[in-house]
């Protein structure tokens, strides 16, 4: 027994360790990047709602914009499988985790969720804090609520600059389809719209792709693409976090990077989760 605990204690040592490293090279390449480079609100609000037939995102956005080809095709497979044997199975999947059918008995229980289990979780809420430059800071929260592979997102993200005085709201509302096979691996699909609110609101049409990877029992690594489209110009959304996992809790940080023509905001955050 003392030997079990031991070898446990030196896993979540290990992971904490590793969450504070990613989170001091995340750090260290934001504080790096924000000599080179600085985003304010105003310009950025202007760059993702103004129309303009030559629009500047098209330039040197080469990566961005076939990840959002990627994320489109993606996204109309997806759409369609469901109606399909494999997505299908993949739909039953994330359901059999939640609520087991008389057929899985046998399954081993630990391939069936448990509550306060990370993934298809039945109600999460996040909350994080993004440094973007000395001026310029953001505040995030997320709630998502959900039955196997159902669920309803929406994330509301605050960006307060302080010279000159500015704020800028993105809320982001997503129904997402969620698949998971196993505890280690979960995906999403997601449409909905993004509405910004600074000295103007708008709104428009939005996709998402989360993914959530747990390669050991206390670590997940997530990903959460998300593009948008308002007035005919596209705002791409790019989040990747690297968490330390417990039962009911996670910790995380990771770097956001939103990007609406040459203007972007960018960062590193650190946060928590809490989940049913």
């Amino acid at each position: 027994m003392g030997f079990k605990h031991g070898t446990e204690r030196k896993i979540e040592q290990r992971g904490i360790a590793q969450v504070r490293i990613a989170f001091i090279i995340i750090l260290g390449f934001s504080l790096f990047h924000a000599t080179v480079h600085s985003s304010q609100l105003r310009d950025f609000e202007s760059s993702a709602t103004r129309r303009n037939r030559h629009q500047a995102e098209s330039r040197g956005c080469l990566l961005g914009s076939a990840f959002s080809d990627i994320i489109a095709d993606v996204i109309g497979e997806i759409i369609i499988s469901p109606l399909t044997e494999v997505g299908g199975d993949m739909m039953a999947g994330s359901l059999d985790r939640v609520s087991p059918s008389p057929a899985l008995e046998h399954i081993a229980e630990d391939w069936v969720r448990q509550a306060g289990d990370p993934d298809l979780p039945f109600f999460r809420a996040d909350l994080s804090y993004q440094y973007v430059d000395a001026k310029l800071d953001g505040i995030d929260s997320r709630i998502e609520t959900g039955y196997g592979p159902w669920a309803l997102q929406v994330r509301h993200t605050r960006y307060s600059e302080r010279d000159p005085a500015e704020t800028l709201r993105l809320t982001n509302i997503h129904g997402l389809l969620r698949f998971s096979s196993d505890q280690r691996f979960e995906m999403a699909i997601g449409m909905g719209a993004l509405l910004l609110d600074g000295e103007r609101s708008t709104s428009g049409f939005s996709v998402t792709s989360p993914l959530n990877w747990y390669p050991y029992n206390r670590m997940v690594i997530r990903m959460a693409p998300t593009v948008s489209w308002l007035g005919g110009h596209t705002t791409r959304d790019y989040d990747i976090s690297i968490g330390y996992v417990r039962r009911y809790l996670s910790l995380q940080s990771g770097y956001r990077w939103v990007q609406a023509g040459r203007e972007s905001i960018h960062g590193p955050y650190i946060g928590f989760n809490l989940y049913y």
